[in-house]
């Protein structure tokens, strides 16, 4: 690989000062280009792909491991709509709904115990944005 083959990116801290430079394949057979991000293949990634691919900010690695790193804001938004589409969907199609039920809920909680709470070597990360806690 020569020169002509690789983009240079500049990793900046959180105050926006330079704290890294890395080089990435322009191209490679074994890296996918998802929502301007390069991600190595066997990258466990966030399902349906879809949906969840708008959300990508980036990939980590440590460890020998890739970790693909998401915008939890923008996943969670995604997360809390697939709930609300899928209750719109039964309620459509008949389903005897509990009025108690809130799809914006379930959601919500579907997100903090099946999405976030899914840990491990190389499980997706979450990106906290400006109005996380």
């Amino acid at each position: 690989m020569d020169d002509r083959d690789v983009e240079t990116l500049e990793l900046t801290g959180w105050a926006g000062e330079a704290v890294a430079a890395m080089s990435v394949p322009e191209e490679r057979d074994d890296w996918e280009k998802v929502n301007g991000v390069w991600v190595p293949d066997g990258t466990i990634m966030l399902e349906p792909r879809d949906q969840y691919d708008k959300a990508l900010i980036g990939v980590a690695h440590q460890g020998g491991t890739h970790y693909a790193v998401y915008s939890r804001k923008e996943a969670l938004r995604i997360t809390v709509e697939m709930s609300v589409a899928d209750y719109e969907a039964e309620k459509r199609d008949g389903a005897e709904m509990d009025p108690d039920r809130d799809p914006e809920t379930d959601g919500l909680e579907h997100f903090d115990f099946n999405v976030t709470g899914s840990i491990g070597a190389g499980f997706p990360v979450f990106m906290l944005d400006d109005e996380d806690e």
